[in-house]
């Protein structure tokens, strides 16, 4: 949010070490993109010097009342946009998540659906011609819908994410839209289903991130699931992790007091192995930041 006094459709900028902060961009809401007021706030990957990121809104009209379907831009360091790619909602999919890229400047990520085909999201490859191809199209049901935040691509191609919604829809307390599972997609296409949220005893519901440690081990936060009391009629939240061989365990469950509740955005590691984040609300009412040791 914040930036053009018309819009308020967010910024990117830069913070010197000193602490002096400088706008290089404001997001004018049309044909260069948007973030909207609710929506997740995405980052950038930095390529030869030059900033790459999605705005989940703007481009081409069309989608979510016309808001738009959201775009991938570059921007210099002197502050120069750049639109490389307009989500038209259609088979492409719409509202793009964090990027990542690859050593020769390849740029990946996913699209939390197709406003107007109605599918459950897509996985896409930008090459530095600008050309975009989609790599995977998430069939909605039991293999997700809408998949969420920073991928994770191996040394082989395979990607890892989670998805906000899909899976088993019979023991989920969110119905018929589904828990959301943790999925892989491999070099061809192919999809597999890690794990299946709200499947067990309070087991965490609707994935909002993920991330790979060193070991091989792969943590997912949700929104949802897990402590139910007065503060989370839905759950207060989890933590949980996929060890390498596929064992599953809820690492913490947020209780909504000190600790907070409703994790959400991305996760970060250190080198000691600690995991960082954030919840949406708790605390002393608008969320924390923690720490979850090895």
């Amino acid at each position: 949010m914040g930036g053009d006094a018309t819009c308020s459709c967010g910024t990117v900028f830069e913070l010197t070490a000193t602490g002096s902060l400088k706008v290089l961009h404001a997001f004018l809401g049309g044909t260069d993109g948007a973030q909207n007021a609710g929506q997740a706030e995405l980052g950038l990957v930095m390529i030869k010097g030059n900033l790459y990121g999605s705005a989940s809104f703007g481009g081409v009209s069309g989608c979510d009342g016309n808001l738009g379907c959201g775009v991938l831009f570059r921007i210099t360091p002197s502050g120069v946009e750049t639109v490389l790619y307009r989500f038209t909602g259609q088979a492409d999919g719409a509202f793009p998540q964090d990027l990542i890229n690859d050593a020769v400047g390849n740029i990946y990520g996913a699209t939390g659906g197709s406003y107007m085909q109605g599918n459950g999201g897509t996985l896409f490859k930008l090459d530095t011609t600008g050309t975009l191809t989609t790599l995977y199209t998430f069939p909605e049901g039991a293999k997700g819908t809408s998949p969420r935040w920073r991928l994770l691509r191996s040394e082989k191609g395979v990607f890892y994410g989670v998805a906000q919604f899909g899976g088993n829809t019979t023991t989920c307390s969110l119905g018929t839209v589904g828990c959301g599972v943790a999925f892989s997609v491999n070099a061809q296409g192919t999809e597999r289903v890690l794990h299946t949220f709200g499947e067990q005893a309070d087991d965490g519901e609707e994935p909002s991130a993920g991330l790979f440690d060193a070991a091989g081990n792969g943590y997912a936060t949700t929104f949802y699931g897990g402590t139910v009391n007065s503060t989370c009629t839905l759950g207060c939240g989890v933590i949980s992790r996929e060890d390498a061989a596929g064992k599953y365990s809820v690492v913490y469950r947020f209780t909504g007091a000190a600790d907070g509740f409703n994790p959400s955005g991305g996760l970060a590691e250190d080198s000691p192995g600690n995991i960082y984040g954030a919840t949406l609300f708790g605390g002393s009412g608008n969320g924390v930041i923690y720490k979850i040791t090895p």
